[in-house]
């Protein structure tokens, strides 16, 4: 039961942020009313009076529980994570049954939602307008409407650069491909000219067949000047098949080499911009996104894409190439028994083209259970300590084994597919062996008793040489038809690395961006709002003017918009409303690596890069001197700690800073502001996980750092706020108060009883 009577109907708790980071949500569900509450804050109060319906909505790995209310508007209460949506179904089941909504009117509400894109206001989830397929961005390529040839098209143009090892490459295909063709032609010579065992025609074996007399049958088939001439003839034909033997080694090893060279270099370009475009790509990016499946798009798409390159796109050529040259040769040949044993190539081509699209969403679900897995264990290693800190290995490996699962269940269904392709094609090209065999093989045996005449006789050196480039035939176009496979997998993987690297930069520069010049501190907040997605509004028409030098403190409780207001600040995100400007200018009309030249910032989360001590003060300033960065680290109380250690200045920090502790980590990331000397300083709970003595250390040092610059600073301990010019106060994206530290203590407002609640906290702590 509820403050004023209200009766609790059901709770549950969520898996995801709305941010869609992982995180804890309450869903708490009364007869009058939805609450939806994180870490004792209220996030969403919806009065049952006010909704028309409720609707789940599933998207890529997630869900979200909608309202619709009376007025028409929509409200996104709470997201989770598809192993929930039946629990949530529940829930908005139980809403509309409360609310006696009709049948006929929740059909109505889920064809809304299952069209097109959602109107331009919301834009937290957008679908595709062509096929309703769910996107990140309105921006972003729809997958399923994506023409694969047209990725791949846009993946061989990255070859422009290399175009010379590309032809280089081309012309040894050609070449290589015309010697391994050439061996089937002397088999024709071998048999009908070397070791043809009767006449040229095959008058004589055919008489003895017949029973001639006995002097003919005496008479030897070749005399001695024919034996050594087809002697010699059979030298010839081994040393030309020698000499292509050795041909197609030469070739095959340059090929290989060169092949390999332009796929690296493809690849290294490629992974390049890639992680270009991800340092470009603004924080909101990173908001969505998993950090696990932006290292595979990095790492293993891009592999996968040069596989395609290297392997694939050489075998490709050779293959098709292969393909035309036999068919040329057979049909200049034989135009009669070229076509019989051809006339399979149009079912096998039906096949390739059905499987192709069957392939193509295998692939993409493997790609994307694999993607899953990834950010999985990422997230997992990332956070070992809090694994085992909760003792939660088992549930982790249960999680784990469950991803590992869907893993392998995809690849199955691809297995299986493959299981029907490969057969069934092979079954098909081999009735156009059986046909060469049955048609070709009579066709010799009445030629050899001359019911044949003339262009219609076929000899058992043709017929040995079309079964030989049968088997050279069909091996190519089973390849080709592998190669559908290995098509589709590079395909997806490209088509991600793309997506990447198309993504918008939503916090950019613009044509008329310009650099700055001296900058006095000046920042001035101008009626700004902002909302993440475009949802609920995180901050509400906040107006402060900040001058040179002054020193601000802001305070409020957990996601009151402190952190998001000083994201605004630095330009991780652009004001939904509003504008923030810089020395009277707007932010937006500056470039933003000299907006964040001038700013500095040392976070509650001080990060330190796997690295030296050194590296990691210099990190600000790569450039700076031995003695800088020595002078940085006394600012900052940190070269006594640092001295102390075995290797000083290079002493190794391990991964995010493990080799050392919260404080010194703390005075490390000090000493890197200080060295960057900024303008603006950012400090954000920057003592706030930190004892009592480190804090003092902490404090005297950022004392110093602050002395003359423009300081926004956050703390949860409001003793650090004292020295403050002014206190702004921030309850649900609002300021509530504003003035100095006495000033408001004397107002006995919400800053006064937040110090209160901490003083009484402290003397129960020392008591």
């Amino acid at each position: 039961m509820l403050a004023g009577g209200d009766r609790i109907e059901a709770i549950v708790d969520s898996d995801l942020l709305f941010v869609g980071r992982y995180g804890h949500n309450r869903l708490v569900l009364c007869a009058q009313k939805i609450l939806v509450v994180e870490d004792g804050v209220i996030l969403r109060n919806v009065r049952m009076s006010d909704i028309a319906s409720a609707h789940c909505k599933d998207f890529v790995g997630n869900g979200v529980l909608e309202l619709r209310l009376n007025d028409g508007r929509r409200v996104e209460l709470i997201r989770y994570s598809k192993t929930m949506s039946e629990k949530f179904g529940e829930i908005a089941d139980r809403v509309n049954k409360s609310l006696a909504v009709s049948e006929e009117e929740l059909e109505a509400r889920e064809d809304e939602i299952s069209k097109v894109s959602r109107p331009k206001e919301d834009k937290s989830t957008y679908r595709c307008p062509n096929c309703g397929h769910p996107l990140a961005n309105a921006s972003d390529v729809c997958p399923k409407c994506t023409s694969k040839r047209q990725v791949m098209m846009r993946l061989m143009s990255l070859m422009s650069g290399h175009w010379r090892l590309a032809v280089v490459g081309l012309v040894l295909s050609i070449v290589l491909t015309a010697v391994n063709l050439a061996p089937g032609l002397l088999v024709r010579e071998l048999v009908d000219k070397a070791l043809r065992p009767m006449g040229a025609n095959g008058q004589e074996a055919a008489a003895l067949a017949a029973g001639a007399p006995q002097d003919v049958q005496s008479r030897p088939l070749m005399d001695q000047q024919e034996f050594r001439s087809r002697q010699q003839y059979l030298y010839v034909l081994v040393g030309i098949f020698m000499a292509l033997v050795l041909a197609r080694t030469v070739l095959g090893h340059f090929r290989i080499r060169i092949m390999g060279a332009l796929g690296e270099k493809l690849v290294v370009e490629l992974r390049s911009k890639l992680y270009r475009t991800l340092q470009r790509l603004s924080l909101s990016y990173y908001d969505r996104e998993h950090t696990g499946r932006i290292m595979a798009r990095v790492l293993t798409d891009t592999r996968v894409v040069q596989g395609f390159v290297v392997q694939a796109v050489q075998q490709m050529i050779i293959d098709i190439l292969t393909v035309i040259g036999i068919a040329a040769i057979l049909f200049s040949i034989n135009w009669r028994l070229a076509a019989v044993a051809l006339f399979p190539i149009p079912a096998v081509v039906l096949i390739m083209r059905y499987f192709s699209r069957r392939f193509q969403g295998v692939f993409r679900a493997v790609r994307r259970k694999y993607a899953t897995l990834s950010a999985s264990v990422s997230e997992t290693i990332s956070g070992m300590r809090v694994v085992k800190s909760f003792a939660q290995e088992e549930r982790e490996i249960d999680g784990f084994n469950a991803k590992n699962v869907d893993c392998y269940n995809a690849h199955i269904t691809a297995v299986q597919a493959r299981s029907k392709f490969g057969p069934m094609v092979g079954l098909i090209m081999s009735l156009g062996v059986l046909a060469v065999w049955l048609i070709g093989g009579r066709q010799v045996l009445e030629s050899s008793t001359g019911a044949l005449t003339g262009e219609r006789i076929l000899t058992l050196g043709t017929l040995l040489l079309f079964l030989t480039y049968m088997n050279n035939f069909y091996a190519p176009v089973q390849q080709l038809m592998n190669l559908t496979e290995v098509f589709q997998q590079s395909a997806t993987a490209a088509e991600r690395i793309f997506n990447v690297m198309d993504t918008p930069v939503e916090v950019g520069d613009h044509d008329g961006s310009t650099e700055l010049a001296d900058v006095s501190g000046r920042v001035e907040i101008q009626n700004v709002s902002f909302a993440y997605n475009h949802g609920e509004r995180i901050l509400k028409n906040i107006n402060i003017d900040i001058q040179p030098g002054e020193m601000i403190g802001l305070v409020g409780q957990t996601g009151s918009g402190k952190s998001t207001l000083v994201s605004l600040v630095c330009r991780f995100y652009d004001p939904t409303k509003g504008r923030v400007c810089l020395d009277n200018t707007d932010l937006t009309d500056i470039k933003t690596k000299s907006l964040r030249s001038r700013i500095g910032m040392v976070l509650q989360d001080s990060f330190l890069f796997a690295g030296t001590i050194r590296e990691n003060i210099a990190y600000s300033r790569p450039g700076a001197t031995e003695r800088e960065i020595i002078r940085a680290a006394q600012a900052a109380n940190a070269h006594d700690f640092i001295m102390n250690l075995p290797d000083g200045y290079d002493s190794e920090v391990g991964e995010r800073g493990v080799m050392l502790s919260g404080g010194e980590k703390q005075r490390i990331s000090i000493a890197r502001a200080i060295l960057k000397d900024p303008a603006i300083l950012i400090l954000d709970e920057a003592t706030s996980a930190v004892d009592t003595a480190t804090e003092a250390m902490i404090q005297d040092a950022m004392d110093r750092l602050v002395r003359g610059r423009t300081t926004i600073a956050i703390a949860h301990r409001l003793s650090t706020l004292r020295n403050a010019d002014r206190l702004i106060v921030l309850d649900q994206g609002e300021i509530i108060e504003q003035g100095t530290h006495d000033e408001l203590m004397q107002r006995d407002g919400v800053y006064a009883k937040l110090c209160k609640i901490q003083a009484k906290f402290a003397t129960a702590i020392v008591d």
